[in-house]
């Protein structure tokens, strides 16, 4: 599983071979993608990757987040290609590591980074173990 980027990004993350994609639409429900055969990954496994998401977003850590001004993004997966919206995309590579792509300013990644964390939180019940 990888992302095709237009322009390429200067993270190394997003050429190499991905084991879980989330995109986070602008509006909209968020998708999670993984490898074929590999089963949908926890919610709280999700959700921690979002607020490492969003502390990198926030930290302006520049060897995990890429910002472009405008990106065209395509998911290669199984020999097909799916077009997705670029404004805010987490990835995780193969060794655990994080990157992160956002189409827009700081104060959109910033922006975009607190919807997610707010969405994921949402599907966790918080009270139970």
């Amino acid at each position: 599983m990888r992302l095709r980027i237009d322009p390429p990004t200067p993270l190394a993350i997003f050429t190499e071979e991905l084991e879980l994609i989330v995109v986070v639409p602008e509006v909209g429900i968020p998708s999670i993608f993984a490898p074929p055969g590999v089963p949908r990954p926890d919610r709280r496994l999700v959700l921690g990757l979002i607020e490492c998401a969003a502390a990198a977003v926030s930290e302006d850590d520049r060897d995990c987040v890429a910002l472009m001004d405008h990106c065209s993004v395509s998911l290669e997966l199984n020999g097909e290609i799916k077009g997705l919206e670029s404004s805010f995309i987490v990835a995780r590579g193969k060794q655990a590591v994080l990157g992160v792509l956002v189409a827009g300013t700081r104060q959109d990644a910033r922006r975009r980074a607190r919807q997610a964390v707010r969405y994921f939180t949402g599907t966790i019940r918080l009270d139970a173990p």
